[in-house]
């Protein structure tokens, strides 16, 4: 079963991982979760890999004469009441996502870098 998509609102998919042309990455959902409680734990989404190691979706390797980390997807099974419960809501309440695409996108970039709340400028 795939994601269902209503306009631009995601509802939770199954799967974790996909296969492009240059590597194993996550899907966007599970990328943004992780990203999420990155955010929660370290201040910022850039340990989204370290989340996910959290919750056994990938090992992690260190050389020790090198000293490189190598993570490794291991994880492919999704664990909805995993999901649920970090994310402290109920187990039987969808995740739903808005995704931004064309013209809600741009707009809201436009949003951010001028600082204001949607046109609505005090000037």
């Amino acid at each position: 079963m795939k994601k269902k998509k209503i306009d631009n609102w995601e509802l939770e998919p199954n799967e974790v991982w996909v296969i492009t042309e240059k590597a194993i990455e996550p899907t966007v959902y599970f990328l943004k979760w992780w990203q999420d409680l990155s955010t929660q734990k370290y201040g910022d989404d850039s340990h989204w890999l370290d989340i996910a190691f959290e919750f056994g979706y990938v090992s992690k390797k260190t050389n020790p004469r090198s000293g490189v980390t190598i993570y490794e997807p291991i994880g492919f099974d999704y664990d909805p009441q995993q999901v649920h419960k970090t994310l402290g809501i109920s187990p039987d309440m969808p995740i739903i996502r808005y995704k931004e695409t064309g013209q809600a996108q741009y707009q809201r970039m436009l949003d951010k870098l001028f600082n204001n709340d949607g046109g609505k400028n005090d000037y």
